[in-house]
């Protein structure tokens, strides 16, 4: 049986492969992120309502963390320009999309109760 391991795989150097990487686990990260999204608006439901301003908001909210999603591939392919390939991202991507990820629950969670706090705030 072939079993598929999110980060145990033999690294190409190649860009291809590098974008490949990136790509392949994109959808990992979307839904982390849009778990901790959709657990940060259920609380937020529970103290105010949500209006169609709002979705739209989210929705350029997803856009934009998918967007710096790709500050992974594009850090990489920098470095490979201006560092002459010097550096092999093989083993940095795993540290970068963990930073990457962990960032982004954050700021997800910040971003959320902030805006929150900014709805409750009387002035």
């Amino acid at each position: 049986m072939n079993e598929y391991h999110l980060f145990d795989e033999k690294e190409e150097r190649s860009l291809l492969a590098a974008f490949a990487w990136w790509e392949k686990r994109r959808l990992i990260y979307n839904l982390i992120v849009g778990a901790t999204g959709i657990i940060c608006l259920a609380v937020l439901s529970l103290f105010s309502f949500l209006g169609l301003s709002d979705l739209v908001g989210i929705l350029i909210y997803g856009i934009i963390v998918n967007l710096f999603y790709s500050c992974g591939f594009l850090i990489e392919i920098a470095s490979r320009h201006y560092f002459k390939s010097k550096i092999d991202f093989s083993e940095k991507r795993k540290i970068l999309f963990g930073i990457g990820l962990v960032l982004s629950i954050l700021i997800t969670i910040i971003l959320s109760f902030g805006y929150a706090f900014i709805l409750s705030s009387p002035f």
